[in-house]
């Protein structure tokens, strides 16, 4: 539910992929403040209800208490990013405003280890290039960044193989599929899981039919893999519907893929 709510941040505002420091107005507290759950609980809610400039007031004081809290950094950023894409057409002086507030606190986010969901801190980061602060460069330096500082996250292993179709880099595909797999724990297999799951949509997105293939076969492998280290419970179900969506793939996008008899 919190990536739907707070969609992406960016990183401009910030030098690019600094080692985890001390931030600017007050002392380092990693330690959740008081009362951060009940606080949690009422940000989402604010971000449920559209009341983003609520949220700035609320987590405001917060964060220059307690500069050093990653949770603190990403749901205000969090809410800068929708204050900014809420004025995306109406006012974009102030939207872009918005989201440079949103990459430094993202930002400190990421480097303070994402907070509690580190997922959403990384995606967030990447995915605001696209469409508020486009930079691919700087977008590209922090995939390779996040594929080395959080490698255990399946997510930056899907964003290095979707930079290296965008470079047209595809023979170098296998070999970053053996990276991901040796920082990708086996046990459990969530986050080998996950990161099929990412792959199959990666490959439904897919054009080129031999990218698909790989891609593809690289999810096949995770799946087949779990489907034998657990012949039965929830991992044997999830791992039994992705090969299903991979069955239908190659279906789907087999039957397009055939030439159409002339008549």
């Amino acid at each position: 539910m919190k990536r739907a709510l707070v969609a992406a941040f960016a990183v401009a505002a910030l030098p690019a992929f600094a080692q985890p420091s001390g931030v600017p107005g007050g002392s380092v507290a990693t330690t959740p403040p008081p009362a951060w759950e009940a606080t949690r609980t009422r940000v989402m809610a604010l971000a449920l209800d559209g009341k983003h400039q609520e949220m700035v007031t609320l987590m405001e004081p917060i964060v220059a208490r307690y500069p050093g809290f990653a949770d603190g950094q990403f749901w205000l950023g969090a809410a800068h990013e929708n204050l900014g894409r809420g004025g995306m057409r109406t006012d974009p002086a102030a939207a872009r405003r918005h989201f440079e507030l949103a990459a430094t606190h993202g930002r400190r986010a990421y480097d303070l280890g994402g907070g509690g969901d580190r997922e959403a801190a990384i995606r967030g980061l990447i995915d605001l290039y696209d469409y508020a602060l486009p930079d691919p460069a700087t977008r590209k330096a922090l995939i390779l960044d996040a594929r080395t500082r959080y490698a255990v996250e399946p997510v930056v292993h899907w964003y290095y193989a979707q930079l290296l179709i965008e470079e047209q880099r595809i023979a170098e595909l296998p070999t970053a599929f053996g990276v991901a797999r040796k920082a990708l724990p086996a046990t459990p297999p969530d986050a080998r899981l996950s990161f099929a799951s990412l792959l199959v949509g990666l490959a439904e997105r897919s054009t080129a039919a031999a990218v698909r293939a790989t891609l593809a076969a690289e999810a096949e492998a995770y799946t087949d893999d779990i489907l034998e280290a657990h012949p039965t419970g929830s991992y044997h179900r999830q791992a039994q519907r992705l090969k299903a969506e991979l069955a239908k793939l190659r279906q789907t996008k087999g039957a397009e893929e055939r030439p159409h008899p002339q008549v």
